[in-house]
């Protein structure tokens, strides 16, 4: 499923579980260029591994899907992405091979992935992510951190709709999450996701909450280093 199929299905969630008018759920629907969200997907397809969703070979078809959709226009940097960590995605995929009649052995537990393919995935999320010495899990949750913050900040995603996906993974985390301030937000966001849904009159203060925690931990964040 693509990252703006799961933002429509969250949205006619919100509309199930908060009461919402399919008229007040319009007030909600957001739209991204195809350039953002082709980019946006490739993220979001690198990153299922870390939260226990998927697994590597949801980067390959991230790659494939992003190479198909960009091959005649591979140097448009999208809408409000930062042209520095454009290039550095770019530069990292440029050494994904692919995989078909290789001979390379597979990376453990994929089907189609070679060992090869995935160290290119885990170089992309440790240089976009941040290497801290936490592991690629972790550089893997702050890139997915970075990239729904990023959505909402730039308008492409709704508070509410966004950080319901922002938060949804950490959410019922009780304990410590390694990985720092940009994992550690997600489940505040989740907290916040819950009592939207729960607390109609509050809706407009926790909006502006996410959005204002989104600006924060975006690309062009003043704690992101480029």
């Amino acid at each position: 499923m693509q990252l703006p199929e799961i933002e429509r299905r969250i949205l006619e969630s919100l509309v199930r579980e908060g009461g919402l008018s399919v008229v007040d759920a319009d007030q909600l629907q957001r739209s991204a260029p195809l350039a953002r969200d082709t980019f946006d997907e490739l993220l979001f397809r690198a990153t299922r591994f870390a939260f226990d969703e998927g697994d590597w070979d949801h980067f390959e078809r991230g790659v494939t899907q992003y190479r198909n959709l960009t091959r005649h226009s591979s140097q448009l940097t999208p809408q409000f992405i930062p042209p520095a960590l454009y290039r550095l995605v770019i530069s990292q995929i440029a050494d994904y091979n692919g995989n078909y009649g290789s001979d390379e052995p597979l990376a453990d537990g994929s089907r189609t992935l070679t060992r090869r393919n995935q160290q290119v995935g885990e170089r992309l999320l440790l240089r976009v992510g941040g290497d801290y010495g936490d592991g690629v899990g972790a550089a893997g949750r702050r890139t997915f951190s970075h990239m729904m913050a990023a959505r909402i900040s730039d308008g492409f995603a709704h508070p509410a709709v966004g950080g319901h996906l922002w938060g949804k993974y950490l959410a019922v985390q009780t304990g410590p999450l390694p990985g720092g301030p940009h994992v550690a937000i997600m489940r505040d966001i989740g907290r916040l996701s819950r009592e939207w849904i729960s607390t109609p009159a509050e809706r407009p203060r926790i909006e502006r909450t996410i959005l204002d925690h989104a600006h924060r931990h975006s690309w062009t964040g003043p704690d992101i280093e480029r």
